[in-house]
């Protein structure tokens, strides 16, 4: 009990940094109802920007890895929010120049921004804490991450006035500069957050502790590659999918509602 008083203000920043991943991913569901509106383009087109989004998954995940091993959890969680802060300035020079190609850009540095950020928090959330209530933190962790989604384009549409059919490119610069003021904020919060420092097992560049990982675990033993491991590949092309369908779904639910005319009188 006394362990999980210690943990919980830790804990409750780290809920909100999976809420600032959901809410980045949740420019998506309103970006693409509202390029292909104002924009004049094809769904398919402004469906690339989910393409943009995520690719930087498969490219960053280990230079991510290099990146927490060299400056530790908490840098990488503020670097991370300045990237963020970086491709909502460049989603605005997007809308400045009406430019899919820019909106793409922007797209792919926020996908970066996300998978850095999902790179550091996912592996420090199960760390943090007690082995034994590591999926139920995560599990946690996971719902702040969808409740935020939607919040993007309730905000949005807040700040502007404006329903979707209605947005024009120049309304996005309010709404897109208060988030850049957000990430920024919440960069100083990560580095000045009192989060601990934590190292998973065989973190360590100690080789008697490595040793210590090799035997608690003798399955690992004589292993030198993930490819060794075929539960973990399969665990991956699982996730792939369920995380496909899942983002698929949330991110043209805007859209979907708005093409049977369910939108609501303030935000349609």
């Amino acid at each position: 009990m006394n362990q999980n008083k210690n943990y919980a203000l830790p804990l409750a920043i780290i809920g909100l940094f999976f809420f600032s991943l959901g809410f980045a991913l949740g420019i998506n569901s309103y970006l693409m109802p509202v390029l292909k509106n104002a924009m004049n383009i094809s769904g398919a087109a402004s469906s690339l920007l989910l393409a943009a989004t995520f690719i930087p998954f498969l490219l960053l995940g280990i230079p991510a890895t290099w990146c927490i091993r060299k400056i530790g959890y908490k840098n990488t969680m503020a670097l991370s929010f300045l990237i963020f802060a970086i491709a909502f300035g460049l989603f605005i020079l997007a809308a400045m120049y009406q430019s899919l190609v820019w909106f793409l850009i922007a797209s792919f540095v926020s996908g970066s921004a996300n998978a850095v950020l999902q790179a550091s928090v996912n592996p420090y959330i199960t760390i943090l804490g007690p082995l034994d209530s590591a999926a139920r933190r995560i599990s946690c962790m996971g719902i702040c991450n969808k409740l935020a989604w939607p919040v993007t384009t309730l905000f949005i549409t807040f700040v502007i006035g404006k329903g979707i059919g209605e947005t024009q490119m120049s309304y996005l610069y309010l709404p897109f500069a208060i988030i850049i003021a957000i990430f920024i904020l919440l960069g100083f919060i990560a580095l000045l957050a009192p989060l601990p420092e934590v190292k998973a097992a065989g973190e360590e560049d100690d080789e008697t502790e490595a040793a210590e990982t090799t035997t608690a675990c003798p399955y690992a033993e004589g292993k030198t590659s993930i490819l060794q491991f075929p539960h973990l590949l399969l665990g991956c092309l699982a996730l792939f999918l369920y995380v496909g369908v899942e983002t698929i779904a949330l991110a043209t639910a805007t859209g979907y509602a708005q093409s049977l005319g369910l939108e609501g009188d303030n935000y349609g």
